[in-house]
């Protein structure tokens, strides 16, 4: 059973990394939208009793998580085309339990999201986010869980859907547009809140 789990995150891992567009897309996106968006709203960002922190710092956990949200969408569109190109199906009829099977393209995807996370995490004590180890192993815990969430929700969403292609009616969010809209919410606000 572990053979099986262990094989399939492999691929899963050796299929992001030979698409050099996605791992680029996949660590820029969310690194030119904290910078951006941080450095932006700086200049007008005061909280009440957080005088000393900046949109940045007060950005970074929302741009982690949005990171592992979105880590979570695009991993799970690899069963979507492993069905149309038949190889869901070979590895189903396979001698290993379904179990198997989702535990390890869910691992697989995990292990993807975690790895963005890191490169992003790797950055936190140069900015001065994040001085203290037991901090960051917190943090880390907490990405395991989210990621796995995520990557699980994604997981579910997709394996019943047919096609990646959204129609008209759907919205512009992806092929997973309900897990986007319902969890982008906790996610740190792009805006100041006013109190």
């Amino acid at each position: 059973m572990m053979r099986a789990i262990l094989a399939l995150a492999r691929r899963e891992i050796t299929r992001f990394f030979r698409q050099p567009h996605r791992v680029v897309g996949s660590l820029a996106q969310p690194l030119i939208f904290w910078v951006f968006l941080g450095s932006g709203f700086t200049s007008s960002f005061r909280l009440p009793g957080m005088e000393g922190v900046t949109y940045l710092e007060y950005f970074y956990p929302g741009v982690l998580l949005m990171l592992m949200l979105f880590s979570g969408i695009f991993s799970t569109i690899t069963i979507i085309e492993d069905r149309n190109q038949g190889l869901l199906q070979g590895v189903l009829t396979a001698p290993v339990s379904r179990f198997s099977i989702v535990m390890g393209k869910v691992l697989g995807a995990m292990s993807i999201a975690l790895m963005q996370g890191v490169v992003l995490l790797i950055a936190a004590p140069f900015m001065g986010l994040i001085n203290d180890w037991s901090i960051a192993l917190l943090v880390i815990m907490g990405m395991v869980l989210s990621s796995l969430g995520f990557t699980a929700l994604g997981f579910l969403i997709a394996w019943r859907m047919e096609s990646t292609v959204t129609t008209r009616s759907d919205p512009p969010h992806g092929p997973c547009p309900g897990k986007s809209t319902l969890l982008h919410g906790p996610c740190t606000p792009p805006f100041p809140v006013q109190i």
